[in-house]
């Protein structure tokens, strides 16, 4: 689906493909972006807290393997609803960036597991 929008203050206009979320993000005012970017911020901050507090369970021993899953389950479940709610066209993600926090990760986890 192709869609008119006017591209800024001028007499031309550009053709956008809106049935992608890519299109849509370009239209939307970059207030409104940023609005919606902050409130998602806000709730993963909640979400994250949540985690810190189950993360500290499962650190303890206090938690057997069946929990530490529907627990998980229970987070990944906020974070898309939180993510639809505030993000509905999706979150933009640059592929450097995540390949550099899926190391940083990675690096993280082997030191807690080396005791390192």
């Amino acid at each position: 689906m192709v869609c008119w929008y006017w591209a800024s203050g001028n007499l031309g206009g550009h053709y956008r493909d809106l049935s992608s979320g890519r299109g849509l993000v370009n239209a939307l005012p970059w207030t409104t972006r940023q609005k919606n970017l902050s409130a998602f911020a806000l709730a993963l901050e909640a979400i994250l807290i949540d985690a810190l507090m189950e993360w500290e369970d499962i650190v303890s021993g206090e938690i057997g393997a069946r929990d530490i899953t529907r627990r998980r389950h229970a987070l990944m479940r906020l974070r898309h609803e939180t993510e639809a709610k505030h993000l509905p066209t999706g979150l933009p993600v640059k592929k450097k960036l995540s390949v550099l926090a899926e190391k940083d990760a990675s690096f993280y986890f082997e030191r807690i597991k080396t005791g390192g």
